[in-house]
């Protein structure tokens, strides 16, 4: 008797049974839980590789930005259309500038020196 309640003791407890409409259920949920993995997660690639992928592009593009171009000589820079135009109109404002006020100076000094020689 005493092996026997000891026996009893020790035996493995049997599961019930699972009823029809409960195995129904889980395999619902786990249809459903499948489903949202293949849908939002399955062959997603991690954000941290996006971000290095993102870096990469950006670095490359930078780089191509910088690199000189092979066309230009040797320190010289290439300009963009609007900037070579504003820059020639400075230019050329400026030689206008400075030529009519040496053409001043010049007509001064001539009409100096002819003033000075009518006087003598």
């Amino acid at each position: 008797m005493k092996i026997n309640s000891q026996y009893v003791k020790n035996i493995p407890q049997t599961r019930k049974t699972m009823s029809v409409e409960a195995v129904k259920q889980a395999r619902e949920k786990q249809e459903k839980n499948l489903k949202n993995y293949q849908e939002k997660r399955k062959g997603r690639v991690p954000n941290y590789i996006e971000k290095i992928k993102e870096k990469r592009d950006q670095d490359i593009s930078e780089a191509r930005a910088n690199e000189p171009d092979p066309d230009c000589p040797p320190d010289h820079i290439k300009v963009d259309n609007n900037q070579r135009v504003s820059t020639l109109q400075q230019l050329q404002f400026s030689k206008s500038y400075h030529l009519n006020l040496m053409l001043d100076y010049f007509f001064v000094f001539f009409r100096s020196r002819t003033t000075g020689k009518e006087i003598e």
